[in-house]
């Protein structure tokens, strides 16, 4: 039987992790918001057209190091969480009388496969959210309403960053646009911020489930057969 071990450094790494992605965003959203009022700007004819350049330029490059910021904690949140859910998998495996039907690694691939990566993640996070609650009782367990909500947020953001990015390869013309994808651009932002911030709450909650009492009394007692496994 696989040790359990402790999920307090991973947590703590990960939600690190998602906390800079959080100010990341936030950052983006400042930038966005100085572009639509530049855009605003430019159609009430506040800057004349070389200082309305040279404005621009600046805040071009702004936005980029942003982008580029964003996109950095992005990834490194994306590491270190699958990092965090491929130990906290193995820990529930450890507890668990009935077994999961997610291993660690299908666990973190399902979030990378198309179309499977529309429901299978969040099957994934249930049953986790579960085995950790209960590990003898898990399929039987209540769902917790964070999950969906978190799920939800998730969808809608990876929905928004791709309705955006196909704008922007549009190049939008004119400062009306421009004000439209930088209002775009800031709801897609707050939306990145719900779903980060109730992620960093899940993986807070599900390890202190499984740095808790009847999750480790629960592992040490596995051997002792679940009601029903046998006719299962």
């Amino acid at each position: 039987m696989e040790e359990i071990k402790s999920l307090s450094t991973r947590s703590k790494v990960a939600m690190a992790s998602l906390g800079g992605f959080i100010l990341a965003a936030g950052a983006g959203a400042y930038g966005s918001l100085q572009t639509y009022q530049l855009a605003s700007d430019a159609t009430r004819s506040v800057y004349d057209p070389d200082e309305l350049e040279v404005i621009a330029s600046g805040l071009e490059d702004i936005t980029g190091i942003a982008a580029l910021v964003y996109i950095g904690f992005f990834l490194l949140a994306a590491v270190t969480f699958c990092v965090w859910l491929v130990r906290a998998i193995r820990n529930a495996q450890a507890a668990s009388s009935m077994g999961l039907s997610f291993s660690p690694r299908w666990a973190v691939w399902c979030f990378f496969i198309p179309i499977l990566c529309l429901w299978k993640p969040y099957q994934a996070m249930r049953e986790l959210w579960c085995a950790s609650n209960s590990p003898r009782g898990w399929h039987v367990r209540e769902r917790s309403w964070v999950l969906p909500l978190w799920w939800t947020a998730w969808m809608l953001a990876c929905a928004m960053g791709q309705s955006l990015f196909r704008w922007q390869m549009m190049q939008a013309d004119g400062p009306e646009q421009i004000m439209l994808l930088s209002l775009g651009e800031i709801a897609a932002y707050g939306v990145d911020v719900l779903s980060a911030g109730l992620l960093m709450w899940i993986v807070l909650r599900i390890s202190a489930m499984q740095d808790g009492r009847n999750f480790r009394q629960s592992a040490a007692t596995r051997d002792v057969e679940y009601p029903g496994r046998r006719a299962a």
